[in-house]
């Protein structure tokens, strides 16, 4: 295998890591050896393996192992971008846009990976012969599923300067983001001071009105919505539920249990119970005396069935 001084190198290329969390490499290359050797095009610029170049260093090396491509420019961007795509964190903005770009180097390298420009009625072999997908080649390669893949690259496609900023900043999530795309990036940007700080349901919520009735009356509309109120009978209705599917759950189980502070769990239960009972007292008692009314048409009918 060729070797080079790290000298010689030339490491102007903007998709490379240097010095990332190198310690744990530095002690795999001491014992057992550089498994993959670094990748150069025919200039020396280094196309792939920062990391290791870097732990090589750190370790004493003057010379390293590589292999030399010559594939022409594009497929030499890919290699680069592709070290960093394997170790991808599709919540990274700045891996996102290397994964757009990476689809399209691929598509302009094999443009009949593309859907709309596969030839039609083709036999089974020349189906398979064909290139794969981007997405499907890239899920391949990193253990990603093809729809979080197609989502970073429309996330990087779409979303307006501002929402790239605060979620590098760590303000918006990539849940909010992946329901901000749906807008324009004007309308994205006119938007974010309302839905920041906004759970994901809500950011739902607005955004379909936007699309329905015009992003100034959504907005509208919005600020004239008690969210903190809704926010409440929201959580309300998820523990509800919860406290429902655990209940059915004892009873269809036949689950008992006798053990310290057993019967505490019934007092916090009859403090739900009555919580409940007042809750629909004051807001809906319609409801409640519809309850009742069903509760004794149900225990007349039993009773009468025992007699």
């Amino acid at each position: 295998m060729e070797e080079i001084s790290i000298d010689q190198l030339i490491l102007e290329n903007r998709y490379l890591r240097f010095d990332t969390d190198i310690d744990k490499l530095c002690e795999s290359i001491s014992q057992v050896g550089l498994i993959h050797p670094l990748i150069v095009n025919k200039d020396n610029k280094l196309l792939s393996g920062g990391r290791r170049l870097s732990a090589l260093k750190k370790l004493g090396f003057n010379k390293v192992p590589i292999v030399r491509v010559d594939k022409g420019e594009l497929i030499e961007e890919l290699i680069s971008i592709d070290e960093n795509l394997i170790r991808l964190e599709l919540k990274n903005t700045d891996l996102e846009i290397q994964l757009l770009r990476a689809k399209e180097l691929y598509e302009s390298l094999y443009p009949d990976s593309v859907e709309e420009n596969r030839p039609r009625e083709l036999t089974t072999e020349q189906v398979e012969a064909l290139p794969l997908k981007f997405e499907t080649q890239t899920a391949k390669k990193t253990g990603l599923s093809e729809n979080s893949i197609s989502m970073a690259i429309k996330r990087a496609e779409k979303s307006a300067p501002t929402v790239v900023k605060l979620r590098k900043e760590g303000l918006i999530s990539t849940a909010q983001a992946n329901e901000l795309i749906k807008l324009d990036r004007d309308d994205q940007e006119k938007i974010l001071p309302v839905v920041v700080d906004r759970p994901v349901s809500e950011i739902k919520d607005l955004i379909k009105n936007v699309k329905q009735m015009g992003l100034t009356q959504a907005i509208e509309i919005d600020s004239q919505t008690d969210n903190h109120s809704k926010r409440d009978f929201v959580e309300l209705n998820k523990l509800a539920k919860k406290l429902n599917k655990q209940i059915n759950k004892i009873l269809s189980e036949d689950v008992e249990y006798q053990g310290p502070g057993h019967e505490k769990v019934y007092d916090s239960v009859i403090q739900v119970f009555q919580g409940m009972k007042q809750l629909l007292e004051q807001r809906r008692p319609d409801i409640l005396v519809e309850f009742v009314n069903n509760q004794n048409i149900n225990n007349n009918s039993e009773h009468s069935m025992n007699q």
